[in-house]
């Protein structure tokens, strides 16, 4: 139920498809055998976010792996990571490499999985202030970087 979009916020988070799908298997995987741990009181989608989201920290903060440059140019949306993609789609997710891992984490859950910001607190186990904060300096930088962009459509 959950796997396409998982995959799909991981695939923008880490920007590789392969890493992605090892963090997908990695989410599930540590989902499982903390099931017991779940509090069937809040989303299981925020539960399983906040998996997926600490899954692709470990692999970010573990030296063997970064951010690629150049994002995987075959990304895209959850449903079908190698459609062809505009110019703009590309240059966006390009341009989610420049943000810090919080920043990126908001503005992705925010923007391509639809969440609230009171979703997005819950995953991140955050006050919703600071999700806001997070959202806005995002948003920001990614104005500037996608400036040029402004006003073709």
């Amino acid at each position: 139920r959950y796997s396409a979009r998982l995959y799909g916020f991981l695939v923008r988070y880490l920007g590789d498809l392969t890493l992605a799908e090892d963090a997908l298997q990695e989410t599930f995987f540590r989902a499982l055998r903390s099931l017991k741990r779940y509090d069937r009181k809040r989303p299981f989608a925020a539960w399983v976010y906040k998996i997926a989201l600490n899954t692709a920290r470990d692999i970010l903060e573990s030296s063997r792996w970064e951010i690629p440059s150049e994002i995987d140019p075959s990304m895209t949306g959850a449903a079908n990571p190698q459609a062809p993609q505009s110019d703009l789609s590309l240059r966006i997710k390009d341009s989610l490499k420049s943000l810090s891992p919080e920043h990126r984490s908001v503005f992705i859950l925010y923007f391509w999985e639809g969440f609230s910001y009171q979703e997005i607190a819950k995953i991140l186990d955050c006050p919703v202030g600071t999700v806001k904060s997070r959202m806005h300096y995002g948003s920001v930088t990614m104005k500037r970087l996608l400036k040029d962009m402004v006003g073709m459509f």
